[in-house]
């Protein structure tokens, strides 16, 4: 499904609360695709990677301030599955509250236009929405320096304000489940996920969808087309 230029798409987080809120499109037993952003709509280059880890050590630095005792920076990092999470976690500061710290880069000088991915995109007839851990604020000016907004039809994303009872994205096995009731899917068959995480792919794989992982050496135009062929021989049974 193809969104119109003026259309502004949804940015859904993660919270149980927005099944209500949103009255999506019921995908029943038809095919979706759902796409994880970084480092698999795109590459981050080693110098994007490093500048932003260096943004999170700048929010730690700041957060252990008021936390002498907090644990070192990769010892923080590592007890969670999510960097948010363990800033949560440790320094009790929600997403939002960190990203105001940490400061964004701007994601034009390292994230490119890739026309031969958007017509790729646009050549799949199906439904399309990403599945990111980023948030909002992130998600967004990232898939327009891909000039891939207009191609899908949502993004679902990580919630910035993280109420206590809240989990914050994959791997957990509950946004997966939240994915399936907002979305309304019927046929887990039919659900084809990509994602550079083998963690968050193995979870996919349990909720007995099609999922992917997407490797540094992977062209995932190439993994697109093969998919397709394979829907297409499926179709024709």
């Amino acid at each position: 499904m193809i969104r119109d230029l003026d259309t502004e798409i949804p940015f859904i987080t993660m919270n149980p609360d927005n099944i209500q809120k949103y009255n999506i499109n019921p995908v029943n037993s038809n095919y979706i695709f759902l796409f994880d952003i970084d480092d698999t709509l795109y590459k981050a280059s080693e110098e994007m990677h490093n500048l932003e880890m260096e943004k999170w050590y700048s929010a730690y630095k700041h957060f252990k301030l008021e936390v002498p005792c907090a644990l070192d920076f990769n010892t923080l990092l590592d007890s969670k599955p999510l960097y948010s999470e363990a800033f949560y976690y440790h320094f009790n500061k929600t997403p939002y509250e960190v990203e105001k710290v940490k400061g964004f880069l701007d994601y034009s000088k390292f994230v490119k236009r890739n026309e031969d991915l958007k017509l790729c995109l646009k050549n799949i007839k199906h439904r399309k929405w990403c599945f990111t851990n980023g948030m909002k604020c992130r998600a967004e000016p990232i898939l327009k320096c891909l000039d891939l907004l207009d191609t899908f039809e949502g993004v679902i994303c990580m919630d910035n304000k993280c109420p206590s009872n809240l989990v914050l994205g994959k791997p957990y096995k509950q946004v997966y489940y939240f994915v399936e009731e907002l979305l309304k899917i019927q046929d887990k068959s039919k659900v084809y996920f990509f994602d550079d995480s083998i963690v968050n792919i193995n979870i996919g794989k349990k909720m007995g969808w099609n999922s992917f992982l997407i490797e540094k050496k992977d062209n995932i135009i190439n993994v697109l087309n093969d998919v397709m062929d394979k829907i297409a021989d499926e179709m024709e049974r």
